[in-house]
């Protein structure tokens, strides 16, 4: 009785750690410390190694030489250790399933300091990693983006993963560059007609050309949605010198979000371009849309655009005036390898001479397959039919047109920075006045340079 009282004042005065130093030597009992390694032995069989370590503890103080106290305080020990370890991986993993939670919700402060305790784990580093770099990519944080998918590289099982990520991270930023050259041929580069209009001999002629392009991109106040674009591209016909173009494209855009699902659009822009060496097309214009999430994979839009063409080349003025569109579109995503776009248009084209407004619609289909993450294919088919106002006095009715396009590209990643394109694109316009109905055939090869500075 007395000792298992000394016993119980022992345990309510423990060491402050005993794995930490070794026990401080007692005047020896060896009796009283056998006491004490068989409370450990119970302890530790309990599942209670923290009380097992101080019994066992006190046993080695008073008994140095009671080799199942010495071994009795080891197990308990490394046992404690065991535990602590255990707790500290249900802890981090509790932390990562709460970071993963408040990301889904939009909650992102919090999903940070979530993966801040989850990321204590190191298993746990790249997948934390990978859910930081999500953070910043939303934050359009492109910098800390690039760093934290730097740091997956470390891990295998990621690597290829992230692979699609990282490009679109060394390719974007605040302000993003873009470099471009192209070389194309055309069996009809002047879209003329097969059959040549009585009194002509003109037949359709085939040209080569090559296209430097360039543009700059920023979007200078982070999270806004503001984005401010300038491109600029030269096309140098090889034989057709009347048909290289100089062309400059200025943009800015807003998007703006209503909801979570909703998001509103609201855009400016200029065309300018000199077509032959002299000034061909002043056209500025302004954009409205609005994007709706309908499913996780279904996206929905719409939007307007109007657009004022002033043609300042004398031969092309009676083309100038005002032009309205509206489009509808749906894209869906059901897959990260598959990726379709149905699109409906409805455009008025003004024009000052009424022998040229018209009045056109159609309907396109945008499909892209991606075999591997490197490579896209894509195919674009559309149909355009065009209502003209005015009587043609040639042939004393109006003209009708119906367009339509297939394009075949295939697009590789050659590195981060560097994508190439090769594609081919077939051009039909049948029309109810013969001079119009022509085709066009036309190969392409490009490459482009991007590169996201900061």
């Amino acid at each position: 009785m007395i000792g298992l009282a000394f016993v119980l004042l022992g345990l309510a005065a423990p060491p402050p750690d005993p794995c930490a130093t070794a026990p401080t030597p007692e005047p020896p009992d060896r009796a009283t410390a056998r006491v004490y390694a068989e409370v450990g032995a119970a302890e530790l069989e309990a599942g209670h190694a923290e009380v097992a370590a101080i019994a066992y503890a006190h046993a080695v103080a008073l008994d140095a030489s009671l080799g199942k106290a010495s071994a009795g305080l080891a197990a308990a020990c490394a046992a404690l250790r065991e535990q602590g370890t255990r707790q500290r991986r249900a802890d981090a993993e509790g932390a990562f399933a709460l970071g993963v939670e408040r990301f889904r919700a939009g909650d992102d402060p919090g999903a940070t300091a979530a993966f801040d305790r989850a990321a204590e784990w190191p298993t746990l580093a790249a997948p934390v990693g990978l859910y930081r770099a999500l953070v910043a990519l939303r934050a359009d944080d492109w910098p800390e983006v690039r760093r934290e998918l730097d740091l997956l590289r470390k891990d295998p099982a990621l690597t290829e993963g992230v692979a699609t990520l990282r490009r679109l991270a060394a390719r974007q930023g605040r302000v993003m560059l873009t470099l471009g050259g192209e070389a194309g041929y055309d069996d009809n580069a002047e879209l003329l007609p097969e059959t040549p209009p009585a009194g002509t001999t003109r037949t359709p002629r085939a040209d080569a050309h090559t296209l430097l392009a360039g543009s700059l991109v920023a979007r200078p106040v982070r999270g806004l949605g503001l984005r401010l674009e300038q491109s600029v591209s030269w096309r140098d016909q090889l034989e057709i010198d009347a048909l290289d173009l100089l062309a400059s494209t200025s943009d800015a855009s807003l998007r703006l979000p209503i909801a979570r699902w909703l998001r509103s659009r609201a855009a400016g822009g200029l065309d300018y371009l000199v077509l032959g060496g002299q000034s061909y097309l002043f056209a500025p214009r302004a954009d409205l849309g609005v994007e709706v999430d309908l499913l996780p994979s279904l996206r929905g839009a719409a939007s307007y655009r109007l657009r004022w063409r002033d043609f300042l080349a004398p031969a092309f003025a009676g083309f100038t005036g005002n032009s309205h569109e509206g489009t509808l579109s749906v894209a869906v995503e059901p897959a990260g390898w598959l990726r379709a776009e149905a699109a409906y248009r409805l455009a008025r084209e003004g024009a000052r001479d009424a022998l040229f407004s018209a009045t056109a619609q159609g309907a396109a289909l945008d499909l892209w397959l991606s075999p591997a993450p490197w490579l896209r294919a894509g195919l674009f088919a559309g149909w355009r039919h065009r209502a003209f106002d005015g009587l043609d006095p040639n042939v004393g009715f109006r003209r009708g047109d119906d367009e339509v396009t297939l394009d075949l590209r295939l697009e590789a990643d050659a590195s981060d920075h560097v994508t190439c394109q090769l594609g081919g694109a077939l051009l039909r316009n049948q029309s109810n006045v013969v001079d119009f109905e022509f085709s066009r055939l036309s190969v392409l090869g490009a490459c482009s340079l991007m590169v996201g500075l900061w």
